[in-house]
């Protein structure tokens, strides 16, 4: 009977034994699933995160290209701009003598505002703006008329600085058409850079 007892014992001890292999084969079967889908999981936000900091480093270097590209378009409209600007300076310099030297005395006539004033030309303009022209226009302004030509010779390229007392005011050609410009540039750029 002992023997039996023996036989229970143990058989009820395998079966037990038998019991929590299962179920801790089951538990760790779990805990695997569990673990696969938390690292696949973990996997698939690192993918995402990897592919968020890809695009938005791409998404920095195109912003950063397409702003170098904008300034490089912008040099090179001012460049062509500031070109065709100097260029208006060169047709105005290549005028015949008198075509040149009535637009000359055009600008003193509506420019003076004593007729006392000094006009100082370039130096490249002092055989052209002599005092006969001073002349002609001093006698177009009448009474009013009592220009002098300066003796000093100034550096602009074309036109002239009227000078009264302190005040002068500038005609020269650079003078002219950068006051122009201003409300030129707009339509300058239309026509230039008509998109």
């Amino acid at each position: 009977m002992a023997e039996k007892v023996v036989s229970k014992i143990i058989n009820e001890a395998d079966a037990k034994a038998k019991e929590l292999v299962a179920s801790a084969r089951t538990q760790a079967e779990r805990i695997a699933k569990q673990a696969s889908h938390e690292s696949a999981r973990i996997a698939q936000q690192a993918k995402e995160a990897s592919a968020k900091r890809a695009s938005e480093e791409k998404q920095r270097v195109l912003s950063s290209a397409n702003l170098d590209i904008r300034k490089a378009m912008l040099e090179k409209k001012q460049e062509l701009m500031d070109e065709a600007f100097q260029k208006a300076i060169t047709r105005l310099r290549q005028k015949n003598k008198k075509e040149y030297v009535d637009l000359i005395k055009e600008l003193l006539l509506k420019s003076v505002e004593t007729g006392t004033e000094d006009v100082i030309v370039g130096t490249a303009d002092k055989d052209i703006i002599d005092s006969k022209v001073i002349s002609a226009v001093n006698k177009k302004l009448g009474r009013k008329g009592n220009l002098t030509l300066s003796k000093t010779f100034g550096s602009m390229a074309g036109g002239f600085i009227l000078r009264r007392g302190k005040i002068d005011t500038n005609l020269s050609f650079d003078g002219l058409i950068e006051l122009a410009r201003e409300g030129l540039e707009t339509e300058v750029a239309k026509i230039l850079f008509e998109e």
